[in-house]
């Protein structure tokens, strides 16, 4: 909810048949939920990080052992998936046979001693297929353990999944896009009056909004806008004042730091807050605004090759409250 643009989300939200959130805590987006399962944190599972496998440039593994059990009703991830696939009545073949491993336990919880299959099992089989490590090995060096370095010629025409085998450093659906890139450079580079390009910014306490409801990490009282010194004069806009930023229709109101640190003709401004949720009370008494409400959302404003929503590069306007009304 307070990660995309646009303001439109909470109203698609409420129009979906069901929605079932998996989450630590309520937030947001749980708040539209018609169930919210509780997950198992990172110290209630064992840990593999796979997703980071390919992009060591010294190969290195480790695995993590659950530390505590799981509090009250919460599970780990694999189960809460494999229990709804049986629910769902999946096939237990194909693609998409997350239901597999619970029909496999069910028959091995009939025999004697009981025991369970878990992808733990079958990280272990993984393991040994590649013939580097084990995870008994990884069970004796909490630490990880140091892989031999990628052999040079191993690479090109071997690990690259191309026709040729090579890496193509233009890609078509690249080139297409370059037309679109040219025209958002011009709008830029002409800005009318009263605007800067809205930029965002990560802030290490709050790493967007996971930390905001954390009792145990101090939090700014919400987001602060960052203008340079050049463009605050031009505008009017006093250090520690507030400032209305408005676009798509829509403004918001936040605290605003002159600083060099960011460049002439930007505003930036941390997305991730505007908490109004019951789930999240101590956010709520730090709530913020929600600045990608002023940023158009939808497929205008999607990046075409990736998919992903643009959240940079948008002409706002900028003005002390004092002078605009609200």
């Amino acid at each position: 909810m307070l990660s995309v643009p646009g303001a439109e989300l909470s109203d698609a939200l409420d129009e979906l048949d069901l929605l079932v959130c998996i989450d630590l805590y309520r937030n947001e987006t749980a708040e539209h939920a018609d169930y919210l399962l509780p997950a198992a944190d990172m110290l209630e599972r064992s840990d593999y990080p796979v997703a980071w496998a390919n992009l060591q440039p010294t190969p290195h593994v480790q695995w993590t052992d659950a530390v505590v059990v799981p509090t009250g009703e919460r599970r780990v991830e694999w189960e809460i998936f494999c229990d709804l696939a049986v629910a769902c009545g999946a096939s237990p073949i194909g693609p998409t046979a997350t239901n597999v491993l619970p029909r496999l336990n069910a028959v091995l919880a009939r025999l004697p001693g009981g025991r369970r299959f878990t992808p733990d099992h079958l990280l272990a089989l993984l393991l040994r297929w590649g013939r580097r490590t084990t995870l008994a090995e990884l069970r004796a060096n909490p630490s990880g353990l140091p892989l031999p370095a990628t052999e040079p010629g191993s690479f090109l025409g071997v690990r690259v999944p191309s026709p040729d085998g090579l890496v193509d450093l233009a890609p078509r659906e690249l080139l297409i896009d370059l037309g679109r890139l040219e025209a958002s450079a011009d709008e830029l580079a002409d800005p009318p009056p009263g605007t800067l390009v809205l930029i965002g910014r990560r802030q290490r306490r709050s790493h967007n909004s996971w930390m905001h409801n954390n009792p145990g990490i101090r939090q700014p009282a919400g987001n602060t806008a960052l203008v340079h010194p050049k463009d605050a004069g031009a505008l009017g806009i006093t250090d520690g004042g507030r400032v209305a930023v408005r676009g798509n229709g829509r403004a918001v109101e936040l605290p605003v730091a002159i600083t060099e640190d960011v460049a002439p003709g930007v505003v930036s401004v941390p997305h991730g807050w505007g908490h109004d949720g019951d789930g999240l009370r101590r956010a709520g008494g730090h709530a913020g605004v929600n600045v990608n409400e002023v940023i158009g959302g939808g497929q205008a404003w999607m990046e075409p090759v990736s998919g992903q929503s643009i959240m940079v590069g948008h002409r706002v306007e900028v003005a002390p409250v004092d002078d605009r009304e609200l």
